[in-house]
C-alpha cells in the first residue's frame, strides 16, 4: 500500500514539473513608448496573447520582460499584438492610423521598419510589408542578392 501511495506521489510530482517546464519561458524585446499609459497599453497587449503569463514594460529602458508558455505563444506573436495596439517593436512597426490615435503624451519618435536595413527606401510600404518580418527577421533571410529579394544587407 505504501508503495502505491509513493508511486502516485512521484507520478504527480513528475507531471507537475513537466507542465511547469512548458510554461515559464522568458523573453524580452524593445518596445517604443513614453509614459505610464503606454506601459499599461503595452502590457495589456502582451497579456492579450494566449499563453502570456506576465508582462512588465520598463519606461526607462523601453524593454518589455515577459514570461510565457512557449507551446501557446512566441515572441513574434507577442510583438505583433503590441504593434497592433500602437507601439513599434523590434520586428513590427505599428499602423500609422493606430499610432495617430494614441494620446499626445504617448507619441514616441517613430523608426520605420524600412530604415531597419531590411527593406530599401525605394520599396513601397505595401511591397515591404509593415514589419521587418516581411523581409525576414535576420539578414540571412534576405538572401545573397539584394536585387532578387528587395532586401539590403
Amino acid at each position: 500500500m505504501k508503495l502505491k501511495i509513493l508511486s502516485v506521489a512521484v507520478l504527480i510530482s513528475v507531471s507537475v514539473l513537466g507542465v511547469q517546464g512548458m510554461s515559464g519561458q522568458k523573453g524580452s524585446f524593445k518596445v517604443a513608448g513614453k509614459c505610464g499609459m503606454c506601459e499599461t497599453r503595452i502590457e495589456n497587449a502582451a497579456l492579450s496573447v494566449r499563453g502570456v503569463e506576465s508582462a512588465d514594460w520598463d519606461k526607462e529602458s523601453g524593454i518589455v520582460e515577459l514570461e510565457y508558455n512557449a507551446k501557446k505563444a512566441d515572441l513574434e506573436k507577442i510583438q505583433k499584438a503590441i504593434s497592433t495596439a500602437g507601439h513599434d517593436t523590434e520586428l513590427y512597426t505599428s499602423n500609422d492610423k493606430v499610432y495617430e490615435k494614441l494620446p499626445e503624451c504617448c507619441k514616441y519618435d517613430r523608426v520605420e521598419a524600412k530604415s531597419s536595413g531590411c527593406c530599401p527606401a525605394s520599396s513601397s510600404k505595401a511591397a515591404c510589408g509593415s514589419s521587418k518580418a516581411a523581409c525576414g527577421s535576420s539578414k540571412a533571410a534576405c538572401g545573397s542578392s539584394k536585387e532578387s529579394t528587395g532586401c539590403e544587407k
